[in-house]
């Protein structure tokens, strides 16, 4: 299957294919460098479409397109069916985005990104404490600034003790949580 490039992945990246241009004027984009593609984007005053169960089309079978490429069991018909939710819903998930198996512009700049997992983020924090059975507090070791972080108790009690400082690596979900995924003691 072909791949489509950097322009016309930005130009559908920013809901400008289908709603506004045609399949033709998408593969024109090939032909285009991205910066004038971004000025395309700029010039338009567009309001993005969210893509959801039902709605049929050329956005829907670059859709799937992107996440058969990406290696999603998705027939690509053109019509947003069950299995194309489905799809949507494990990539919402495995890049920790809304799980709502609707295509918003944040799962749409995420789908057709380069990137193959999400960001891991690290940063050295001081432990607090427990906040409850799933989350912690943890205060920034240069900025004094607390976070609190998802993780389940259970998983984490006996690596992370009151008052002693690690290097904590983690997601940040689409709604701002920020979920723990490993921890590294920091040397004095």
């Amino acid at each position: 299957m072909k791949t489509l490039n950097k322009a016309a992945l930005l130009l559908l990246s920013a809901g400008l294919a289908g709603s506004m241009m045609n399949v033709g004027t998408v593969a024109a984009a090939s032909k285009h460098t991205t910066h004038h593609v971004k000025s395309i984007i700029k010039e338009k005053k567009h309001t993005y479409k969210t893509l959801k169960y039902g709605q049929k089309g050329t956005e829907v079978t670059f859709l799937q397109k992107r996440l058969h490429e990406r290696g999603y069991s998705v027939a690509v018909s053109g019509t947003f069916d069950k299995k194309t939710e489905k799809s949507v819903m494990n990539f919402q998930k495995k890049f920790y985005l809304n799980e709502t198996g609707e295509v918003d512009r944040a799962t749409r700049t995420a789908v057709y990104a380069d990137q193959t997992k999400p960001t891991l983020h690290t940063l050295n924090m001081k432990f607090v404490g427990w906040a409850d059975n799933h989350s912690f507090e943890a205060i920034s070791v240069d900025t004094k600034e607390p976070i609190v972080f998802q993780a389940y108790m259970g998983d984490w009690d006996k690596q992370l003790k009151d008052g002693k400082a690690y290097q904590l690596s983690f997601v940040k979900h689409q709604n701002g949580l920020y979920i723990l995924k490993e921890v590294r003691g920091l040397k004095k």
